[in-house]
């Protein structure tokens, strides 16, 4: 089962908090999982090893789920297995192109664009479902430094959820001003020591207001669970399973932030907002 659809009343008071799970992913200037120290060379081309998720678990008051993950020879998530959800990516280079979700009866369909500087411009994406389906697009532009500065959302109907970001001096995410329609919304990040993300607040003029908590335990250096705190939506806890691969070395950075992103989504799922991998 999917959480995420639960944090708001209606889709569109769930734009803002999609919309933040993809731009928390467009920082690449966070903290990321560890990367192993020795390096090896195979057929004259150097690679590193790096540590992947292989399997997360998700425990709940009422409901226990796990997801297993697969990956390429450059260590790009491909596939993910879970018990009530598959997703398949696919790549142009090691950006992503497209993403397919399914869910039961339900389809999530997401197409990538880029900009000539290799950045996210635009993501369309569409849910269908057996009673309907809906359809939107995120426009991204950057700063100076290739941040986040600014996202729209634009729905069928032409309304559309427009977001500001401001960093602090590690270049991740502090706040965010959301425009949604007469709602105007509030967000506050905070991370640790190890860069991953400990406080979610969502303060919403019309009461939407969300609230997440996030302790990590660590083992080796890597996140190995993960204990969630929510406003209105109970507790969880997240445990990880990884396993060591080789990868090319200039792939290191892209395979850290994916696995970054991997643990350390938003939502309260074990599949992950797919746009986040395309960095």
């Amino acid at each position: 089962m999917d959480y995420v659809v639960n944090v708001h009343a209606t889709k569109k008071a769930l734009a803002a908090f999609i919309a933040l799970v993809f731009t928390v992913s467009l920082c690449p200037s966070v903290a990321f999982a560890s990367l192993s120290a020795g390096t090896v060379e195979t057929q004259g081309e150097k690679t590193v090893s790096v540590k992947v998720l292989s399997k997360t678990v998700l425990t709940g008051t009422s409901t226990k789920e796990s997801c297993k993950y697969s990956y390429d020879k450059n260590g790009m998530l491909t596939k993910l297995a879970g018990d009530n959800i598959t997703g398949k990516y696919t790549y142009t280079g090691t950006k992503v192109k497209k993403y397919v979700e399914d869910q039961g009866s339900n389809r999530r369909t997401v197409a990538l664009s880029y900009d000539k500087k290799g950045r996210v411009s635009k993501q369309s994406e569409k849910h269908q479902m057996s009673y309907g389906s809906y359809a939107y697009v995120y426009a991204y532009k950057y700063d100076s430094k290739n941040r986040v500065k600014s996202s729209t959302k634009k729905w069928e109907d032409g309304t559309s959820t427009s977001s500001k970001y401001a960093y602090d001096g590690k270049n991740r995410i502090k706040k965010v001003a959301i425009k949604e329609g007469t709602n105007d919304v509030a967000v506050k990040l905070n991370y640790n020591k190890n860069g991953d993300l400990t406080e979610y607040y969502y303060d919403s003029r019309l009461g939407y207001d969300q609230y997440y908590n996030y302790k990590y335990a660590y083992k080796n250096g890597d996140a190995s669970k993960c204990s969630i705190e929510t406003y209105r939506h109970g507790s969880y806890t997240k445990t990880f399973a990884y396993k060591t691969i080789s990868v090319p070395k200039s792939m290191a950075a892209k395979v850290k932030h994916q696995q970054w992103e991997l643990v350390n989504t938003l939502a309260i799922t074990t599949n992950q907002y797919p746009a986040a991998l395309s960095i």
